[in-house]
């Protein structure tokens, strides 16, 4: 689902026809890091306890760290299958199937890093 709001806000912001040096200069991960910062304040703005909006933003903030963690080993450190699913076994997720997906996701879309970076930017 964050794939598709990602194209959706790029095919926003083209729309509105920029200033050319926003369209040359290339800001890995801002539009993701944006979306991502805003789905962890969205939490609590839903009608939740303060402490089930911490605990669901937590979540989510470990998940994407394990994502980006994955994501360095698979690309900079050149992990195989095994590899990742040894990697997420230590955090208790044994699955292979799941490891596999999640592998193969990261392969492809190799920019979660970079959206972890942008995150921690923003909110600093």
């Amino acid at each position: 689902m964050r794939g598709i709001r990602d194209i959706c806000t790029r095919q926003s912001f083209e729309s509105t026809d920029p200033d050319p040096v926003r369209s040359i200069l290339n800001f890995g991960g801002y539009v993701e890091g944006w979306a991502t910062y805003a789905e962890m304040c969205s939490y609590y703005l839903m009608p939740l306890s303060k402490t089930q909006a911490a605990i669901l933003q937590k979540n989510s903030s470990v998940i994407l760290a394990l994502y980006a963690l994955a994501d360095m080993g698979i690309h900079y450190e050149g992990w195989s299958r095994m590899d990742t699913v040894e990697f997420y076994a230590k955090y208790g997720i044994k699955d292979a199937e799941t490891v596999d997906k999640i592998y193969n996701l990261i392969r492809i879309a190799g920019k979660l890093f970079e959206i972890l970076y942008r995150i921690c930017k923003i909110s600093s």
